[in-house]
């Protein structure tokens, strides 16, 4: 276990890749305190030279992550403290803007915030057991639809966020919010592998690659080639790039 874990959150690093676990017992379910220890953490592993991938997962069986812990909410109304918002708001804009790769590794149900979270990372594995959902609405809130937006249909965000079903994980490959699904057997191999394999890159280019890949997201593709080129440019003549 390395200095950047915290309660709830154990990180270990090894071979240039940080395995971000979350574990809180027993469904993983997030405390104020753990957001903000978690985009702190993502934020700190980003500007580490031990780390050139990370993997973000979970320990237990019983769930990736249940989203908030609306008990532990209701008990002290963490749900009115102004903060709340922001303090996820900022804990998600780490993840994705994490200036390494973020493998999200998904082995069982990722509810609300833990959907969300998922939806965050560069490269999202599960189980095939694995299912998804944003319950907001039946809590009288409203999810995270941007993040699950940006890599489904529309019309597949909002049978989510209307209904609050639960969708299965070859469901959720289908509509693009999984990107492979594996078997119980080979879901760990695949991952461990995946991230070796990434973490055994040059740290400089996957971080102007990951800089490039966010800044196009919404570009048209002309000027987003345009934004690779000069990324490029910059990895082979290596200067480093403080955007965003």
């Amino acid at each position: 276990m390395s200095e950047f874990s915290k309660p709830g959150l154990r990180v270990d690093i090894g071979d240039f890749v940080a395995r971000v676990t979350l574990d809180r017992p027993p469904v993983n379910a997030f405390t104020l305190q753990m957001y903000q220890d978690l985009g702190e953490m993502f934020v700190a592993l980003g500007d580490s030279d031990q780390v050139r991938c990370i993997v973000l997962q979970a320990a237990g069986s019983k769930a990736f992550s249940a989203g908030f812990d609306f008990k532990l909410f209701a008990a002290d109304r963490g749900e009115d403290d102004p903060k709340r918002p922001l303090v996820l708001r900022r804990m998600l804009e780490s993840v994705r803007r994490c200036p390494l790769p973020v493998i999200g590794a998904i082995s069982g149900p990722a509810l609300g915030a833990g959907c969300v979270l998922a939806a965050a990372c560069d490269i999202c594995v599960a189980t095939g057991s694995a299912v998804f959902s944003l319950p907001e609405v039946d809590f009288g809130r409203v999810g995270g639809s941007a993040y699950v937006g940006s890599r489904v249909t529309k019309g597949f965000v909002r049978y989510m966020a209307f209904t609050g079903r639960k969708v299965s994980a070859a469901e959720a490959h289908a509509a693009g919010l999984v990107d492979f699904v594996m078997s119980s057997d080979d879901f760990l191999s695949f991952v461990d592998g995946l991230a070796k394999d990434i973490a055994a890159k040059s740290a400089h280019v996957l971080r102007h690659t990951k800089r490039a890949l966010n800044r196009i997201e919404n570009l048209p593709i002309d000027e987003g080639y345009e934004v690779e080129q000069t990324h490029s440019i910059m990895a082979r003549a290596g200067l480093h790039d403080a955007g965003s």
